[in-house]
């Protein structure tokens, strides 16, 4: 395939699911994930398992410390290509509220990425998994 084409099913691609796409990120971005006091960090990690899952991905969950760690496979075919998402999925505490624009978390409309988590780990997650979601789909 080359350049052109790809570029024309990608944006197809994106164009036909964008409001998939972005309630998938916003859906990610809404969940809490708090590395330094652990709230929310393991119903996350479930989150993202469960999004994987949904895109015909095997996902599994290994429990490491402090938290767990998710690794995914996508059929047995040792020709085909090796691909690693490397992100987190947790963020800081969120410090003083008066100095916010917007509540942490608070996924707006996905298109400004004014959240904290979106700005922070979530956004290479997201991507990664939306990018592997249209892969998956188009293989």
């Amino acid at each position: 395939m080359n350049d052109a084409s790809f570029k024309e099913k990608l944006l197809k691609y994106v164009t036909d699911r964008e409001g998939e796409l972005i309630e998938n990120v916003k859906e990610i971005v809404r969940q809490p994930s708090v590395s330094s006091t652990g709230e929310g960090v393991e119903a996350c990690c479930d989150l993202i398992i469960r999004k994987m899952q949904s895109m015909g991905i095997e996902a599994t969950k290994h429990p490491v410390k402090p938290f767990p760690i998710i690794t995914g496979k996508v059929g047995d075919d040792p020709a085909k290509k090796t691909v690693l998402i490397y992100a987190h999925y947790d963020v800081q505490p969120e410090g003083d509220l008066a100095l916010w624009e917007t509540p942490p978390g608070n996924s707006g409309s996905c298109r400004s990425t004014s959240s904290s988590y979106l700005k922070d780990a979530r956004r290479p997650a997201a991507r990664g998994l939306q990018s592997l979601s249209r892969r998956i789909r188009t293989c």
